[in-house]
């Protein structure tokens, strides 16, 4: 999993993960953004995780569901009641609506993304 940090013309930190993994990069730049006391109890769920004193939490966020597991951590974007139906048959570009990655990827991702904001 590759990715990119920068800062938008505002000023605001922006996250870019390669293909499979962009919803990623918006869960970061919109829902956890640059929101120390988010990260910190992130950190917390993580080593809750990593010591087996939690099997899963689920954060659900404005745009974004955060799913993490022991070993896993799963981005989902929420379903709005105004989303258009398609046809069952309709293959949609599924890539910026889900991506999972490793705990540790995960991890390894907030600890870059903490030291850019920073």
């Amino acid at each position: 999993m590759d990715y990119e940090f920068s800062f938008d013309d505002d000023g605001k930190p922006n996250a870019i993960l390669s293909m499979g993994h962009e919803v990623l990069g918006r869960w970061l730049t919109e829902e956890l953004g640059q929101h120390a006391q988010k990260m910190a109890d992130l950190f917390t769920l993580i080593d809750s995780l990593e010591r087996e004193q939690l099997i899963e939490k689920n954060i659900l966020g404005r745009e974004l569901n955060l799913h993490l597991q022991k070993e896993s951590v799963e981005v989902t974007a929420l379903e709005r009641e105004d989303d258009e139906e398609f046809p069952d048959e309709t293959n949609l570009y599924e890539s910026e609506s889900f991506a999972e990655c490793g705990l540790l990827d995960f991890k390894q991702l907030l600890v870059d993304w903490q030291e850019f904001i920073q």
